[in-house]
């Protein structure tokens, strides 16, 4: 007879079929049509680093492709991959992802932000070089 112990290193080691690794699947989340996983995938735990990753990068080019042709500059972008460890084989595996971008008006060339501090806050003034300015006091407009 086997132990809890010894069947799960079998598993870990492959000699038993681990039923938990095989029936996982990865489905995106996201409503973008053009990214992969659309529809629910299997990955075994060893590829789930790096097929996962390529997903959000799928996500990254795409955000970035998308902010261009808006007029729009990509400020900042990330990517998170979650871990997971099967309960039932003790493997590692990455579990899912998210992708966070921040988009941002493009500036015009000929601008420039300056920010001016005053006891009772900060004005923040915008000027382009035909000497026209927009204020905006205590804090930034966000596009």
């Amino acid at each position: 007879m086997i132990s809890k112990f010894d069947e799960k290193l079998l598993k870990r080691l492959e000699v038993l079929e681990c039923s938990t690794c095989e029936s996982r699947v990865y489905q995106d989340g996201s409503n973008d049509p053009g990214v992969s996983f659309k529809t629910p995938t299997h990955i075994s735990p060893e590829m789930s680093g790096p097929m996962v990753a390529a997903h959000e990068n799928e996500h990254v080019v795409r955000e970035g492709a998308k902010a261009e042709s808006e007029g729009r500059e990509v400020i900042s972008q990330s990517v998170r991959l979650f871990n997971g460890i099967c309960p039932e084989c003790g493997k590692s595996y990455v579990s899912g992802g998210v992708t966070e971008t921040t988009t941002a008006k493009k500036a015009e060339k000929n601008t420039r932000v300056r920010i001016h501090w005053q006891s009772g806050g900060y004005e923040v003034i915008i000027e382009n070089y035909r000497n026209d300015k927009v204020r905006k006091k205590n804090g930034f407009q966000i596009y």
